[in-house]
């Protein structure tokens, strides 16, 4: 199985991870490792929402980046990471 940790490691710029818990086809775990391989990811969880939502819902996806870039231009340029994981927002319930 090929995996790509030391090129996701290298990844130097602010990164969100959306995720839909509804999504069948790409597990939670999948992407906790992603956001967790990636320094200083955001994972935004969308609550109810599928494998497709950025098709289904754009001006969900658009006000997630949105919140994302305001809290970089805030200051909060990496979250913290906890041992539970990386940082993760939960939008639109």
């Amino acid at each position: 199985m090929m995996t790509f940790g030391d090129e996701l490691h290298a990844i130097a710029v602010p990164t969100v991870v959306a995720w839909g818990d509804a999504d069948t086809a790409l597990p939670r775990e999948d992407q906790e490792a992603l956001a967790r391989l990636i320094r200083g990811a955001r994972l935004v969880v969308h609550p109810g929402a599928g494998h497709m939502f950025y098709w289904d819902d754009p001006v969900r996806v658009a006000d997630d980046l949105v919140a994302f870039v305001d809290t970089l231009a805030a200051g909060n340029r990496s979250p913290e990471h906890t041992s539970a994981g990386p940082a993760e927002v939960s939008y639109g319930e």
